[in-house]
């Protein structure tokens, strides 16, 4: 089998995919036909069916237990602060305008609750004009999200809905000295230092294809990029992460000969990988970008560890690790389209390389069938010579025409 990590990790990446769409009272079901069905596979089976069938079944217990860890995570979340009104600090990790002046919509993850240590997201949906990177606190009124926002929210990490309690005042901690929120003021200032000096909507063009910040596109140029089907050229995707660790820095390589050991190739692979922990960084952890820095990062492993790059592993490694805290990730669009686009991508890259292959095989079997034909037909013409009392010059040069005695019309 060439790939069995690939096969381990797509066992827990359908799992967690299945279960997200299933009711809870499905997990105990699944979980039997699961194990049954690599039972039999791993009994009944030939020797690669066995081994198949075996790491499905070890993928799909690693899967069913992130579901279940994830779970029962959010449900002792709910059931703790649901309906409560506490004071929180928090950190906030994104922000996005609001309908109404002075306020935004953010995401802050909890970082105390009542003086308590905590780690969960919630999501403001209308507080004071802040930005992101910085610290808050105060009294919010907690409650569970609605029934049909739930799977989205929770692909995104966020497990309840938080209300600035009336009459209480926002207080500013400051800064925050987290690494996202550090990145996030490197991408404030990337931004400004590419919109200075240009109109407003190409710049914010810019800065959405650059550093990933979308705050400065205006409704109408959304609206317009949305209509004519390019929105996806609005954000930093896995291709940027792929040109800037693969191509550019491929550029920086002084001395060709000191590249050539091993040591340099490791060098070469730690210096791909912290780029890209930067990038992912700077784009807010996108699905997409994460998906490639994940890639990358298990590339730079592989070099270190003397193991061969294979993308379809790299790409199902990719899938567990970004899920391994949060099951319900596999749901965010931008995490299916991003691993869609990679495989149909791979996919067709191996069609070509097939229809390539086959393309020159039958080339090679026209050459020597057309080699066998031209020895026939000289064997055929230096036969006739004979009857005819006379010798070819060149018998073994082939003639490709009719050929007919002149002596004797043969």
């Amino acid at each position: 089998m060439r790939r069995p990590l690939c096969l381990f990790c797509a066992g827990a990446l359908g799992v967690e995919l299945v279960c997200a769409f299933l009711p809870q009272a499905w997990l105990l079901p699944l979980l039997a036909a699961i194990f049954v069905c690599g039972l039999l596979a791993a009994v009944l089976g030939r020797k690669p069916l066995k081994l198949g069938g075996i790491l499905l079944l070890a993928g799909a217990v690693l899967g069913l237990g992130a579901v279940l860890r994830t779970h029962a995570r959010l449900n002792a979340l709910q059931t703790a602060y649901d309906g409560t009104s506490v004071t929180l600090t928090a950190e906030v990790e994104q922000v996005r305008t609001s309908f109404y002046p002075g306020v935004v919509d953010a995401v802050l993850r909890v970082e105390t609750v009542d003086g308590e240590a905590a780690d969960f997201r919630v999501e403001c949906a209308a507080l004071p004009r802040c930005s992101a990177g910085e610290r808050v606190r105060g009294t919010f009124a907690l409650e569970a999200l609605p029934e049909g926002e739930q799977r989205s929210a929770y692909a995104d990490g966020i497990a309840l809905n938080a209300e600035l309690a009336g009459g209480t005042k926002l207080e500013r901690l400051g800064e925050s000295r987290s690494f996202r929120a550090r990145t996030a003021r490197l991408q404030s200032r990337l931004s400004a230092a590419l919109r200075r000096g240009m109109a407003e909507d190409p710049a914010g063009v810019l800065a959405a294809m650059v550093t990933g910040d979308r705050s400065h596109l205006s409704t109408r140029l959304r609206n317009a990029y949305r209509g004519a089907g390019l929105s996806h050229v609005l954000v930093v995707s896995g291709m940027h992460v792929s040109i800037l660790c693969g191509s550019v820095l491929a550029r920086f390589r002084l001395k060709r000969r000191k590249l050539r050991s091993y040591a340099s190739c490791r060098r070469n692979a730690l210096l791909r990988a912290g780029m890209a922990v930067l990038l992912v960084g700077v784009t807010s952890f996108t699905p997409s970008v994460l998906r490639a820095g994940a890639a990358v990062w298990i590339s730079a492993l592989g070099v270190w560890v003397y193991g061969p790059a294979d993308a379809l592993t790299s790409l199902g490694v990719a899938g567990v690790l970004m899920t391994a805290g949060n099951s319900y990730a596999v749901c965010d669009i931008g995490f299916e389209l991003s691993f869609a686009a990679v495989l149909g991508t791979l996919a067709g890259a191996a069609l070509a390389r097939r229809s390539a292959e086959r393309w020159e095989e039958k080339r090679r079997r026209n050459k020597k069938t057309a080699g066998k034909r031209g020895g026939v037909l000289a064997n055929c013409l230096r036969q006739q010579g004979q009857r005819c009392g006379r010798r070819s010059a060149s018998p073994a040069v082939p003639v490709w025409r009719p050929f007919r005695c002149w002596c004797c019309g043969a």
